[in-house]
């Protein structure tokens, strides 16, 4: 059948985020065709697009990637012969092994029964929440984002950050970070749970699922409750030296990290990563006592491009912006 190089690339790249190479599942490292539908998954994200195909079975994700990239036609002609998927276009012809026999998880195929609308900042705040969500931790909860009817929330035990919305959840669920911040700059606009995956829908016709854990998430209202609060105002100029700083952080995280030194009316941020180091100073309004963190940069770029607005307590930093509340531990 005649396809759109570029529609048929683009309808790819959207599940992409559900093929794997380490083969996890069975054909976790292909996309599924069928029913008129494509697939990717894993055995924490799942992905469909719905697209107009007339072939059935599984092809390797990453040379079907590699072979449409470097067709420059605008139309080529997909269709199965035997074993292979025959990719023809002018005098190019390629051949691709396939396997025709598909193995799709039923949990996969059996979407909610009902969606609700999305937040319409629900991606804007798991993009945020997320870099504050621990990579490794003895605790797997603390990997993951905290979903409630009311917040959304992650902690690494040096960092906490909380956005407060009504989600549109009806309970309490559990997603790890590192799987959900595919939703981000995808456009979704409802969503619907199952019993072990949380979906999410997309204009485009991209439906992405993300597995739900059944962990308990610690109790962390404590992180932000401080103890003879003092206010005093971050420079506007942060975003670009944390730009620059970020260059060279150490990536302890889903998101760099780099540490933050308040001396006597300034800040110092460094950055050092096995490529080089970075650091520079601002000048700030402040007297008290010396003190450092570790920070995301991304959530305290945020926040400054919000309000410029801290507080500091007795071991903390606290700074609101909008619906979030973000919090890092001093000599974290």
């Amino acid at each position: 059948m005649k396809i759109n190089r570029e529609a048929f690339l683009h309808a790819l790249h959207l599940i992409e985020p559900g093929t794997t190479t380490n083969q996890s599942v069975a054909q976790s490292n292909c996309f599924i065709f069928s029913e008129n539908h494509i697939y990717a998954f894993n055995d924490e994200i799942t992905c469909i697009v719905k697209m107009e195909v007339d072939f059935h079975c599984a092809v390797p994700a990453k040379p079907l990637l590699a072979v449409l990239n470097k067709y420059t036609d605008e139309i080529v002609d997909v269709s199965m012969d035997d074993d292979k998927l025959v990719i023809k276009a002018g005098r190019k012809r390629t051949q691709l092994n396939i396997e025709a026999e598909v193995l799709i998880p039923l949990g996969i195929t059996g979407l909610p029964k009902k969606w609700v609308p999305m937040h319409p900042e629900f991606e804007e705040a798991v993009g945020i929440v997320r870099s504050c969500a621990a990579t490794k931790s003895d605790r797997f909860a603390l990997t993951c984002l905290h979903i409630t009817p009311s917040y959304i929330q992650s902690c690494d035990t040096r960092q906490a950050c909380k956005a407060t919305m009504e989600t549109g959840a009806k309970g309490e669920t559990l997603i790890r970070a590192a799987s959900i911040k595919n939703i981000v700059g995808m456009g979704m606009t409802e969503w619907g749970a199952t019993k072990a995956w949380l979906f999410f829908k997309a204009p485009t016709g991209l439906i992405m699922g993300i597995r739900r854990w059944a962990d308990e998430y610690p109790n962390i209202e404590q992180v932000y409750e401080l103890t003879n609060p003092q206010q005093f105002c971050l420079p506007n100029s942060i975003p670009e030296i944390l730009d620059r700083t970020t260059i060279f952080a150490n990536e302890q995280g889903i998101e760099p990290v780099i540490k933050m030194i308040v001396t006597e009316n300034q800040i110092e941020f460094k950055g050092e990563s096995s490529n080089g180091s970075h650091q520079e100073r601002v000048a700030i309004n402040y007297g008290g006592e010396p003190f450092s963190f570790n920070i995301s940069p991304k959530v305290l770029i945020q926040a400054v491009k919000n309000s410029n607005e801290a507080v500091l307590s007795q071991d903390r930093l606290s700074v609101e912006f909008g619906r979030f509340t973000y919090v890092a531990s001093i000599g974290g």
